[in-house]
């Protein structure tokens, strides 16, 4: 559904036959994400990929290091056959295998360091594949295009261009200092015959800067639930929680990797966020069900769920789920917006007008949000600030609305 016509009946606005067509409702790319603060502060040029660019450090991982070692590991351990695999699968991308090893004792389970494990593997992957992507021509002809409205982010960019094979879990050293070692390869998301499937990736994800938005949102989600994984991980080896409180930490330790579990899923959904919608919006529903029961209160899966259900026309339940993301996080222009359209698919101008409101308080240069407010205004014959929102969008080059009014007899030029 990538418009919306609204239909008004001549006796109840007197405005027979006419119908506005709203290339505004649905994800538009127009959106700017420098407003929504949506992209990472560190612009290439600015030393975005030098030391520590891409917040290594911070959640306790060093990436030189570690991918010098995930080399040396991967080297080490060739002869397995999971290894030899992975290398056949990766090697048309970054070639390499990255492993990272975890200890676990006491509370600290084998599944909960498995699946720190693979989370530092796959950071310090995406690392350096950023390093990499960094330096490719197209990349930095969008870095520098007016059409990049934030500073870009290489990281939120490799996690948008590349996935993760994950190898099977191998146990290392002697009880009671036991390890679980995961490793990890990087394939690109997007492929497409007879083209190189990196090149393809990387072109998908320009063209469509909404995925760097719900990426970048993810990678802040997730740094900060491995950051806390890691300090409760190091306390947990050094001094292992007594007997009477180890399965209130065990409970916590779960909760944690349940979180970075249902980051995973809203990344498999990605690939069907297009430009004005989403793709198979049934199999988004499904995957964001599954998804809460891992995290309840992650407002980019809530509101994922919500879009999806407002392209299955489920109105209701989407303002449900949005409503619970907006409550989650109130700085997001999109989910306000979405609300929005879905306050209008019900017949609720005024419901909705204070969501477009809030949306433009967030982010005052969206075309999109100026028209969607419009049509509002017209469904209630509030054609002086319908206008005035029109002419607003058409500052930003979006006029198809504005002509309409001028043409009706509704705004001047």
């Amino acid at each position: 559904m990538n418009n919306i016509m609204f239909f008004y009946k001549a006796d109840k606005l007197k405005l027979a036959k006419i119908f506005v067509i709203l290339n505004l409702i649905f994800f538009s790319s127009a959106l700017s994400l420098k407003a929504q603060n949506a992209i990472g502060t560190n612009a290439i040029g600015t030393n975005a990929i030098g030391t520590n660019a891409t917040g290594t450090n911070s959640i306790g991982t060093n990436a030189t290091d570690s991918t010098t070692n995930s080399t040396q590991q991967s080297n080490t351990n060739a002869t397995t056959k999971a290894q030899n695999d992975l290398k056949k699968q990766t090697r048309k991308s970054t070639g390499k295998v990255y492993s990272e090893d975890q200890q676990f004792k006491g509370a600290l389970r084998k599944e909960t360091a498995l699946a720190l494990a693979v989370a530092k593997a796959r950071y310090v992957a995406m690392d350096d594949a950023a390093r990499s992507l960094v330096l490719r021509p197209d990349v930095q002809a969008f870095a520098n295009s007016t059409k990049n409205t934030a500073p870009l982010d290489p990281f939120a960019l490799a996690y948008a261009v590349y996935t993760t094979e994950i190898l099977p879990p191998e146990l290392a050293g002697f009880s009671p200092e036991l390890s679980v070692r995961a490793g990890v390869g990087i394939v690109p998301r997007y492929s497409a015959p007879n083209q190189n499937a990196v090149d393809f990736s990387v072109t998908t994800v320009l063209n469509n800067p909404e995925l760097l938005f719900f990426t970048a949102d993810s990678i802040k989600k997730e740094n900060s639930l491995l950051k806390e994984l890691i300090s409760l991980s190091d306390a947990e080896i050094k001094n292992p929680t007594q007997a009477n409180k180890k399965l209130e930490m065990t409970v916590r330790f779960k909760k944690l990797t349940d979180a970075l579990s249902a980051l995973e899923l809203f990344r498999e959904v990605l690939p069907n966020l297009q430009p004005t919608t989403w793709s198979n919006p049934e199999q988004v529903v499904e995957t964001m069900k599954k998804a809460i029961q891992f995290d309840q209160d992650n407002p980019l899966i809530l509101g994922t769920l919500g879009e999806a259900l407002l392209v299955e026309g489920k109105s209701q339940d989407a303002i449900d789920y949005l409503s619970s993301a907006i409550k989650l996080d109130k700085t997001k222009a999109r989910m306000f917006h979405m609300r929005g359209v879905a306050y209008m698919s019900l017949h609720l101008p005024a419901l909705a007008i204070e969501d477009f409101s809030s949306a433009l308080e967030l982010n005052p240069n969206s075309p999109t949000y100026y028209n969607a407010r419009g049509a509002a205004y017209l469904f209630q014959a509030d054609y002086k600030n319908m206008c005035k929102d029109f002419y607003s969008a058409c500052t930003f080059d979006s006029c198809q609305n504005y002509q309409w009014g001028i043409a009706q007899g509704y705004c001047k030029k």
